[in-house]
């Protein structure tokens, strides 16, 4: 019931908007297996935080992919307008130790890593 609050909230009334940077990854580029990997090594690396630790199972935990498609909805159409920075919405709540928050964070340093890359 939470996680679907917390999905209405971001989609309908974000509480904020968790800004990063735009990587220069491209993401018009991603298929089904870049997300999929993504969400995986993001994931894997959220269940092992400081936040997940002292708050236990939560919205990210329940769905991922969701949280990973509002970052990557975002940041693409951060792209196409040529911004540095992008707020992608957060419909839980404006704390640093938020698991959402904390997924978005872990998803911009994967794809800022992939821009590195390429």
């Amino acid at each position: 019931m939470l996680y679907q609050m917390h999905v209405q909230m971001t989609v309908a009334n974000p509480i904020t908007r968790n800004v990063f940077d735009v990587p220069t990854y491209d993401f018009e580029k991603i298929d089904q297996a870049i997300f999929d990997k993504a969400v995986k090594k993001c994931y894997e690396k959220y269940q092992e935080t400081e936040t997940r630790k002292k708050y236990g199972y939560g919205s990210v935990d329940i769905n991922p992919s969701q949280w990973a498609l509002f970052y990557i909805e975002t940041m693409m159409n951060a792209q196409k307008e040529g911004a540095v920075e992008a707020g992608v919405p957060n419909g839980c709540c404006i704390m640093d130790h938020c698991g959402i928050c904390v997924f978005y964070g872990l998803l911009n340093k994967y794809f800022s890593t992939l821009s590195e890359k390429n």
